[in-house]
């Protein structure tokens, strides 16, 4: 049964900017322009093609880094010259829970529950089922970009059927799998598919092909042309050694809605729709000390780790008024290819309700559950405008819904009055100013807000593949008046890259207590269920959840989180600007999308060269 629509993603290319906008902006200097034109007009060339079509298949529209660097991406390629196009995968939710077992056995080695012949089965069949969906983009293309394994059973149907197309596998996880899935993520690149696990897939191939054809193609290899990893540990974890590895770290867009600096007045605004500030709240004062994390609700980024490592830090701060200031939010969304993302949700807003009486009873923490707002955020509404008659109440109930799609009048006002021709260059073009934002824009606008609002920029990932929120959080600028912010994360996958010396603090986290962490969770019955509602209230109950908190208080990681959360609120401010400064300027160096595509480019020219 088709979830989606279409199986192209919404690509609204005219807002997103172009090479000449981030020479225009000083993203992108004169040289590192031509270089990538030159990288274009050399694929071109290769091809043979005056306007070569590109296809970058991926899991999900919304939710996490891959969906927020496509738009971008297809959008630059088009701008050099080519067809491009971003498509999604769709499936039924069999295909998805087998997806998202996969997604915890590729980066936990320790995973107890081995990819079966039935996942594998329906893995397959999810893909040939999309594969016969996308058959005719896929026909006319000249180039694709598949990433991670939801999608990567297609490579050998692609590649068997269509040999003249260059297909990249591109896995963005973190990679240290169990034994049953590095055998079978290893074969599918390499194209070595084997009788019995994989009969699904070969037996499509004959079908298509004819028996005689498919087995002389299969000498000639179904395999990737390459395949592309954040960091070298990744490639070794799977042993690749028949196809070509490249090492790209991922990118962000400093223009973008998420990314661009914003009006003070906006930021205030956004906090108090929330909630996060009273409505009566002075903008022209400091912002309170507030700790942001964005992040998918998932084990793997550590939500009720982080909620004790904030509780922690504030309880230690020696000022009973810091004490009773501070916020914590953490914001992130149920993501279309991992609905269990909604128990997630469930079991930390019930973690933060359990909180032990030894908290609470400290003098400035007795309302501390009310200063602390998990977020729902829908990031896939891309329809919606600038309605300037709905203003959203204020809540009681910390646990919000941040879903896009509408400004208040005060936040429309703030953003008029702070010069959003200079803010919105795609706006221009049909003299739309606020009121030509989408959904999907305000809603970027919004995280890029409470980012900008945070003094500690948060990220605990238990496991990770590169983290880009990081260099989401590292780019955004203090508004005038208002605290500097500093990084904190765990030193997990590529965050170490984005968190060097001088530019944050990272927290060791060592393989036993990544194991320990991921335990708590699988301890929760049922926390990967689609359907939550029974399994929440068995886990609402004091004696599930309350004794969680203090185990958290005696981890080494969480302590240690806790106590770089406590160093950033103890710095003076000329410390925190400096080094806020200094990772700002490291990811604008690093990881700006112009760099992403550029790499992309250098692998199709690799490939065919």
């Amino acid at each position: 049964k088709m979830q989606r629509d279409s199986i192209f993603a919404r690509v609204a290319d005219d807002r997103i900017a172009k090479v000449n906008d981030f020479l225009s902006q000083n993203v992108l200097s004169s040289g590192d322009a031509q270089a990538l034109k030159d990288a274009a007009a050399s694929l071109r060339t290769k091809t043979g093609k005056e306007k070569p079509t590109v296809l970058l298949i991926n899991a999900t529209e919304s939710g996490g880094g891959v969906a927020e660097m496509r738009p971008d991406t297809t959008a630059l390629l088009r701008d050099l010259g080519f067809d491009a196009h971003w498509l999604v995968i769709d499936g039924c939710a069999d295909f998805f829970g087998v997806t998202v077992h996969f997604h915890e056995a590729i980066q936990d080695p320790n995973f107890d529950v081995p990819i079966n012949s039935d996942e594998i089965r329906m893995h397959q069949l999810g893909n040939i089922w999309n594969f016969e969906k996308m058959e005719e983009a896929i026909k006319k293309c000249d180039m694709l970009w598949v990433d991670d394994p939801q999608p990567i059973a297609m490579i050998p149907l692609i590649r068997a059927i269509y040999p003249d197309k260059i297909v990249v596998s591109r896995i963005h996880v973190q990679v240290n799998p169990i034994p049953s899935l590095k055998s079978y993520l290893r074969a599918i690149i390499q194209g070595e598919l084997t009788e019995g696990r994989d009969s699904v897939l070969l037996n499509y191939i004959r079908g298509r092909l004819g028996v005689k054809k498919a087995m002389q193609m299969m000498e000639n290899s179904y395999a990737a042309h390459a395949a592309v990893f954040h960091i070298q540990p990744f490639a070794d974890a799977l042993a690749l050694d028949k196809v070509p590895v490249k090492i790209l770290g991922p990118s962000i867009n400093p223009l973008s809605c998420k990314n661009r600096p914003l009006p003070s007045g906006f930021v205030v605004e956004t906090l108090k729709k929330y909630s996060i500030l009273p409505a009566d709240f002075d903008g022209s004062k400091p912002l309170p000390p507030i700790v942001t994390e964005i992040s998918r609700f998932d084990p793997c980024k550590g939500p009720l780790e982080v909620i004790a490592a904030f509780i922690i830090a504030v309880s230690e701060h020696k000022d009973p008024s810091f004490r009773r200031t501070a916020r914590l939010v953490y914001a992130g969304n149920i993501p279309t290819d991992n609905p269990s993302g909604i128990s997630i949700f469930g079991i930390a807003t019930r973690f933060l309700r359990n909180l032990p009486s030894s908290i609470t009873s400290i003098e400035g923490m007795e309302d501390i559950r009310d200063r602390v707002f998990l977020l729902n955020l829908e990031d896939n509404i891309v329809d919606g405008k600038v309605v300037r008659d709905m203003i959203i109440k204020p809540t009681d109930n910390p646990f919000s819904n941040l879903t896009g799609g509408y400004l208040t009048p005060s936040q429309a006002k703030a953003l008029e009055e702070g010069q959003p021709d200079a803010l919105f260059s795609f706006a221009k073009a049909d003299g739309g100013r606020v009121q030509n934002l989408s959904g999907r824009d305000i809603n970027h606008l919004e995280v890029n807000a409470l980012q900008t609002a945070a003094m500690v920029r948060a990220q605990f990932s238990i496991k990770e593949g590169f983290g880009l929120v990081v260099s989401e959080a590292m780019v955004k600028v203090a508004p005038p008046g208002h605290a500097h912010g500093v990084m904190v994360a765990t030193d997990v996958g590529g965050i170490h890259s984005q968190v060097v010396q001088g530019c944050g603090f990272l927290t060791d986290f060592s393989n036993e207590e990544v194991d320990q962490s991921l335990e708590v969770y699988r301890n929760l019955k049922g926390w990967h269920e689609v359907e939550p509602a029974r399994r929440l209230e068995r886990e609402s109950s004091q004696t599930v959840l309350q004794p969680l908190f203090d185990r958290f208080s005696n981890e080494a990681c969480v302590k240690a989180f806790a106590a770089n959360i406590l160093t950033v609120f103890e710095m003076d401010e000329k410390k925190r600007a400096e080094m806020g400064e200094a990772g700002r300027n490291h990811i604008m160096k690093n990881f700006s999308t112009t760099g992403n595509v550029k790499n992309i480019l250098d692998v199709f020219n690799d490939v065919i060269a």
